[in-house]
């Protein structure tokens, strides 16, 4: 809490979570105080302004103040210090001063593109309830849409597991890739082994679908 303000400049590298005038996001250093060596590989931020907007991939310079990483530790609820290790998440820090943030470059990168996936599926959507935020959640692993009643049905329910996507949703995408490629093998007449191109294409399918979901851990 004694922690001095630094200016910290760095990649955002998920999708920002914005309620109740409250930003998070989870930011890569690049340099902290002028240092870039011995960083945090990534930081957990929390912004207390809905200004300025932080979006996915920007680069920005930020004032922070840094924290260790720490949780109670109670054996029969939520291990927090456990789940920011678990996320390669070695320092949590708040924005200081927001009027005084920077951004230095716009968004790129995989997480941008999955920003712009979300954003497009809700367009696409016909309604913005619930629906639209469960395929956002099963084609991007965006979570960020999930209401509290959302989330209770699915736990009442016991179908939590399904929107975290792991090797279920991966395998039946790999499936349905093999298939589809057995198919352009045939429909095509191409050369080589009709089982080694669908098992190619098996391969490239359950990579791209673990990229739309950030290749996260359960993903991994």
């Amino acid at each position: 809490d004694r922690a001095e303000t630094v200016n910290a400049v760095g990649r955002v590298v998920s999708l920002p979570q914005a309620s109740d005038g409250r930003q998070r996001f989870l930011l890569r250093p690049e340099s902290v105080a002028g240092v870039s060596r011995g960083l945090p590989r990534r930081s957990r931020i929390s912004l207390y302004a809905d200004e300025p907007a932080i979006g996915a991939g920007e680069r920005w310079e930020l004032p922070l103040r840094l924290r260790r990483p720490r949780g109670f530790m109670n054996p029969v609820r939520f291990d927090y210090e456990q789940w920011l290790a678990s996320e390669h998440i070695d320092a949590t820090a708040y924005v200081t001063e927001p009027d005084q943030a920077r951004r230095l470059a716009p968004g790129r990168g995989l997480v941008a593109w999955r920003a712009w996936m979300a954003a497009h599926l809700s367009e696409l959507a016909a309604t913005p309830g619930p629906g639209a935020a469960l395929l956002r959640g099963l084609v991007v692993g965006d979570r960020r849409g999930f209401s509290e009643t959302t989330c209770d049905v699915l736990q009442a329910t016991g179908t939590s597991h399904l929107m975290a996507i792991s090797g279920l949703h991966i395998g039946l995408v790999a499936g349905f890739g093999y298939w589809l490629g057995r198919w352009l093998w045939a429909l095509a007449r191409l050369p080589g082994e009709r089982r080694l191109t669908a098992s190619l294409i098996g391969v490239g399918a359950a990579l791209g679908y673990a990229a739309m979901a950030g290749f996260a851990l359960p993903t991994q």
